[in-house]
């Protein structure tokens, strides 16, 4: 692609960091930054100006197209969940390769996700659409119970729950619909996955749709959730066998095929039950932390090729098969709010073999909100000849840091990594 090429990147919160969209899309030419009204942004505009143009979303859509017109783009891209639909608006507008505004309604919508991937036979998941709290008998009829209560649309975990009991889960619904926290939930079925006690019972996939050939890049395995339904982290390459591995691909192709997603990159997430795998939700964009394992494993920017296929080139790149296990792993803050006061022992997991890096991400005096989504205290990245000396690694380095906590009452606590993991030591 020659250098003249002009990439519309628009950036709110995202999966991919500004190194990562700095370093996998200037090689490929002019980037314009256009920047949302989020505070995520407002750090990053004077870095962003030095790399390329910074333009403001405007008040609608239609401006933002008028806006970005006169420079003629030769594509565009997002890699932030919620900036999906405007995205494809202008992308429809300026008639650059996209998702389009159905494909994103379908993908950002995870009530008619699922209407969708049953209708075209993909999956079957049980599911219902709440707007009231009055309308709770019916879905609980429709889905039964246990059952995940989520909103309609959001990203993290945001208001994610597991419900069991019929009299709590109305009272949730109507804390979160009646109050206004949420505009639309969907209870659906609750599908237990057959993990082990150092990977959960779900997978990702990651994949990249160009001129509407689907290549699947890998299977990313995943380190058991906190509850509700936290992440704590990821690896490559899974521990599936190939038989699982080609179920879990036809799967994802299917879904994908329903959808009709014809360009961009893809993260599919997809739960192993006793009866086989079955779909979680379709993303249209970079999982969260994805491409720093495709760098380190196979030396492969997912961002830049998301920036290839924006600009119109095709491309079909070969999956990733890494020679050793590559992982990243998280401790996360408790459920409720605290503030974050120091952290001991960081040093000393810097050097346990197989660690490449590890890095605070809170810094002393923030405070955590807590809730259902998680915010990650660190992030460590490494490898390992093999998952069992990886789990033998995250273990040491479970027993290894501590964090102090203040509650808003003043009181500090310590806990271990070990307690800021799913594998806190039994009370």
């Amino acid at each position: 692609m020659a250098s003249s090429a002009r990439l519309v990147v628009v950036c709110g919160r995202s999966a991919a960091s500004v190194g990562e969209l700095v370093g996998g899309l200037k090689p490929l030419g002019e980037l314009v930054f256009l920047l949302d009204t989020s505070p995520y942004n407002d750090p990053l505009r004077a870095l962003l100006a030095k790399v390329g143009t910074v333009l403001d979303v405007a008040p609608t859509a239609e401006a933002t197209a008028e806006l970005l017109r006169p420079l003629r783009p030769d594509g565009i891209v997002t890699f932030s969940e919620s900036l999906l639909p405007l995205t494809a608006s202008l992308a429809a507008a300026l008639q650059l390769p996209f998702h389009s505004p159905d494909v994103v309604a379908l993908l950002t919508d995870k009530y008619e996700q699922r209407r969708r991937l049953r209708e075209r036979g993909a999956d079957t998941v049980r599911t219902h659409l709440l707007t009231s709290s009055s309308e709770w008998p019916a879905a609980v009829r429709e889905v039964g119970l246990p059952a995940v209560l989520k909103p309609v649309r959001s990203e993290g975990s945001r208001n994610t729950h597991a419900v069991s009991d019929a009299a709590e889960g109305k009272a949730l619904v109507h804390h979160l619909l009646d109050s206004g926290r949420e505009r639309a939930l969907v209870l659906e079925e609750f599908l237990v996955g057959r993990g082990c006690a150092a990977s959960a019972g779900y997978v990702s996939v990651e994949s990249l749709a160009s001129r509407g050939v689907v290549t699947h890049l890998a299977v990313t395995g995943k380190f058991p959730m906190m509850a509700p339904f936290r992440e704590t982290g990821q690896f490559w390459p899974s521990v599936l066998n190939p038989a699982e591995e080609r179920e879990v691909l036809d799967l994802a192709s299917r879904a994908v095929d329903a959808l009709g997603v014809r360009t961009g990159l893809l993260h599919t997430e997809i739960v192993l039950t006793a009866d086989g795998p079955h779909l979680i939700e379709v993303n249209g964009r970079l999982g969260g932390l994805v491409n720093d394992l495709a760098v380190r494993a196979a030396g492969v920017s997912l961002v830049r090729l998301a920036g290839q296929v924006a600009l119109g080139q095709h491309v079909v790149p070969e999956p990733v098969e890494p020679r050793e296990v590559f992982y990243q792993f998280t401790h996360l803050a408790p459920l409720e709010r605290v503030r974050f006061v120091k952290a001991d022992g960081h040093g000393a997991i810097r050097r346990l073999p197989g660690v490449d890096t590890h890095r605070p991400l809170v810094q002393p005096g923030d405070w955590l909100d807590g809730g259902t989504g998680w915010t990650m205290l660190d992030l460590l990245t490494g490898r390992a000849a093999s998952h069992g000396d990886m789990s033998a690694l995250i273990d040491r380095a479970l027993d290894t840091v501590e964090f102090t906590f203040a509650t808003p009452g003043g009181d500090t606590e310590t806990r271990s990594g070990r307690a800021c993991s799913p594998w806190a030591a039994p009370s």
